[in-house]
């Protein structure tokens, strides 16, 4: 058995238990091909979680280290002794960057774990019994009628807009509508486009040649008073003249007036001075510097190059909030480079020439070329938000102003509402809710309990009694595999135990002391619209069916045969 130290004073476990297997590996005493303990196992054995075991052995994993064969277990990789795994070293050499979504929804890329089968089944049955032959007949020019008063209904409750079935045309795609759009009202017109919206939409109109503009939302909807104005994407320098890059052109020679979006603008600089404020803070306390800054629309993310304790946020917090509190004076000056010899400046790189510095008194002095409040007061409130290890130090989130009473405002409405669900003061939800849990741990062991005397008694009612098939109401995953073991072992026949409804579909658990249900299971989810699987003689799943669908397909089976 693996035997390492592990000192939970230098950083997270996994790490120096990944560091432990890797060196292991690179020196030889790991060999290639050599299977490592589970993860259970080896949890077990240095006193550990088996998530720590988990993500030390998906490092080496992504790393080359260590192969994972499925229901097998891990295995240690050809490396040479002293060297990387060879394609972990060509990752090492500089790419293109490439784009990270949270999901794709490109065509043919929704992954099919994602689609409600089920929902789509049912709905699907229901439409078919309630117009069958209807559905074969001709389709309105404009779309079925009653899809349409569906489109209306939807417009009118979610959108407040008042649209009759007769002004709605359904037809197919977007290319397809907004063609005919174009064909409907005139080319010579310029059309909006909602800003963010669909960007088909605009990408149909420059192929059809005709002008469209991006029209902004806020809460309520399209900005209808910012049709026609030109907004601001980016500012950059070019040849010593600012140049703005605008959405859309303007008349060359007019004259344009120029509006700063003023809540916008304050909110940055509220979020941008705190930040000046705890990065100068934790440089004089730490010698830690900020590197790395971003202003998000909903918090401000602050990564430094040391460990901050955690413990230390608190007080941190309130030092920010008193220098917040005295408002003082924000001093922006230019200084040379003989004065900046003199000035004990925060800067992460030596500077030269005239450099743009901005004082907080007594907080931060930094070389810096953004916006600013004129007093701390400004600031009004920062609250740390959360801390966490990054790379080498730690990274922090945080929210000041305007965005800071938003957040406690929400929290106050969440506890609010736990105040209400447990009947506690404010101050004492945790207490309410760390009671709730315990009674709610100790009535689903009761329930459990019961569960399996009454498991038990239905194993004993079916001893001996062959195949057995049982649909029970309310039974979670855990305990239709219990009912299933409990049954099996009785029955001395396949049993197969079901729970759900005709609506939402059923979960399965299989089981035969004979084996061979790896076929029985994959012919049964192909007929039944199921996923799932297991052990030749214990399987589990779902089914998007009815229960008369999954008896009829039962009794066409014969006994102990795959299908």
């Amino acid at each position: 058995m693996l035997t390492y130290t592990l000192d939970r004073e230098a950083g997270p476990l996994y790490e120096a238990l990944y560091r432990g297997i890797r060196g292991d590996i690179l020196e030889g005493r790991l060999m290639p091909g050599e299977k490592l303990p589970s993860k259970r196992a080896l949890a077990d054995h240095l006193k550990i979680s088996k998530v720590t075991v988990e993500t030390a052995y998906a490092q080496l994993v992504a790393e080359g280290y260590i192969r994972s064969q499925e229901k097998v277990g891990y295995f240690v990789e050809a490396v040479e002794q002293g060297q990387a795994p060879a394609y972990r070293r060509a990752l090492e050499l500089p790419e293109a960057p490439r784009p990270v979504w949270e999901a794709d929804f490109t065509a043919n890329n929704l992954p099919a774990e994602a689609f409600p089968f089920s929902v789509w089944a049912k709905l699907q049955r229901e439409v078919l019994l309630d117009y069958g032959a209807e559905l074969l007949g001709p389709v309105p020019p404009g779309g079925a009628y009653v899809l349409r008063q569906a489109i209306a209904d939807y417009l009118y409750g979610f959108r407040s807009m008042t649209v009759s079935p007769d002004q709605i045309l359904v037809g197919a795609g977007t290319d397809f509508l907004y063609n005919l759009l174009i064909q409907l009202l005139g080319r010579d017109k310029c059309y909006g486009v909602e800003d963010p919206g669909y960007g088909k939409i605009r990408q149909v109109y420059e192929a059809a040649g005709v002008p469209c503009l991006p029209v902004p939302l806020d809460g309520d909807g399209i900005r209808i008073d910012r049709l026609g104005e030109a907004q601001v994407l980016a500012v950059t320098e070019q040849n010593g003249s600012i140049v703005h890059l605008c959405d859309r052109e303007l008349p060359v020679g007019g004259e344009v007036a120029g509006c700063i979006d003023w809540p916008r603008r304050f909110d940055f600089m509220q979020q941008h001075s705190g930040e000046h404020l705890l990065s100068g803070l934790i440089h004089s306390r730490y010698g830690f510097h900020n590197v790395g800054f971003h202003m998000g629309a909903g918090v401000t993310t602050i990564d430094f190059d040391g460990v901050i304790p955690q413990e230390d946020l608190p007080s941190l917090e309130a030092a920010v909030n008193e220098a917040i509190w005295r408002d003082l004076p924000v001093r922006t000056w230019f200084a040379s480079g003989q004065e900046l010899e003199k000035l004990p400046y925060r800067s992460k790189r030596p500077l030269e020439g005239t450099v743009r510095l901005v004082e907080f008194p007594g907080m931060d002095l930094c070389a810096c070329c953004g916006t600013h409040v004129a007093r701390t007061g400004e600031i009004g409130l920062l609250k740390l938000l959360s801390w966490a290890r990054f790379h080498q130090g730690v990274r922090m989130e945080m929210v000041c102003g305007r965005r800071a009473l938003d957040y406690l405002s929400q929290i106050y409405a969440q506890n609010r509402l736990v105040c209400q669900t447990f009947s506690a003061k404010p101050m004492e939800t945790g207490a309410a809710a760390q009671r709730t849990a315990q009674a709610l741990e100790a009535a689903k062991a009761r329930a459990a309990a019961l569960e399996t005397r009454c498991f038990a008694a239905t194993a004993s009612s079916l001893a001996g009694a062959g195949d057995v098939v049982l649909f029970e109401e309310d039974l979670t995953p855990d305990g239709v595999r219990r009912l299933a073991d409990a049954v099996g072992n009785a029955c001395q026949g396949r049993c197969c135990v079901f729970s759900g409804s005709d609506e939402e579909g059923y979960r399965y658990a299989i089981c035969s002391p004979i084996g061979g249900l790896q076929p029985f299971v994959q012919a049964l989810n192909k007929a039944l619209r199921g996923r799932g699987g297991g052990k030749p003689k214990f399987v589990q799943g779902s089914l998007s069916a009815t229960r008369a669908e999954i008896e009829a397909y039962l009794q066409a089976a014969p006994a102990g045969a795959p299908v």
